[in-house]
């Protein structure tokens, strides 16, 4: 029936990137350095040819002072990142929502997370 899921859109229409320094988009709130976001092409653009920023730009996640994402990878219909807090790895899954939301999962990983040499054989 339709109307029950809400519709998954492709991320080949949402780049995932980090800001390098904060930043402040016109008509917009302070975004904070280290933070992950997603720019979302519009369908079609507005009669000024600009659109604002709250309609394409969405925070993912925005580290604390004690939180640092590593790895950002696009998906089919995710967003994977790396990210360490207290220099404890996990794996963080966002998949779009309904209203412009995205959903924030971290996966289950071994306790103490993942260190650079996991998976690898010992000698």
């Amino acid at each position: 029936m339709l109307g029950k899921e809400p519709v998954r859109e492709p991320l080949c229409r949402a780049a995932p990137f980090t800001l390098r320094e904060d930043w402040t988009p016109p008509k917009s709130k302070r975004m904070s350095k280290g933070s992950l976001l997603t720019y979302r092409v519009p369908d079609r653009l507005p009669a000024g040819g600009r659109p604002e920023a709250a309609d394409t730009l969405a925070v993912l996640y925005t580290p604390d002072a004690h939180s640092a994402i590593d790895e950002v990878a696009a998906g089919r219909d995710a967003v994977y990142a790396s990210i360490y807090h207290d220099v404890t790895g996990a794996i963080h899954v966002f998949r779009p929502a309904a209203g412009g939301k995205w959903s924030d999962t971290a996966l289950s990983l071994p306790a103490g997370g993942l260190g650079e040499d996991d998976g690898e054989p010992s000698a």
